[in-house]
């Protein structure tokens, strides 16, 4: 027999909070997105700097959206895991029941 064992409920937190942590990195997008722009240069050391910038800025950006995106198909997919743990579960415990004999009361 082996010791493996699922909590449903434990699985559903923990999709809970990977979902929180997709919402924290759309907030970091915006954030990012509304305070990094750099645009009163016009040439020269600045103009240089501004465009290294705005550059990293984009690979932010991009690593942001691709980390979100990623977050929330891991938290639907933790979701569904602990939905067909639930499931199995009470499927289980419902054919086990059915073992038993009628209680007299």
């Amino acid at each position: 027999m082996t010791d493996f064992k699922v909590e449903p409920g434990d699985i559903g937190k923990y999709a809970t909070q990977i979902g929180r942590a997709a919402d924290d990195t759309q907030a970091a997008k915006k954030y990012t997105d509304s305070h990094t722009e750099v645009g009163w240069y016009d040439n020269g050391l600045i103009s240089e700097l501004a465009n290294s910038h705005n550059s990293l800025v984009q690979q932010l950006g991009a690593a942001l959206t691709q980390t979100e995106s990623i977050l929330r198909a891991c938290a639907t997919e933790l979701t569904a895991v602990s939905r067909y743990y639930d499931g199995t579960d009470r499927g289980n415990a419902a054919d086990l029941d059915a073992k038993y004999p009628e209680s007299k009361r």
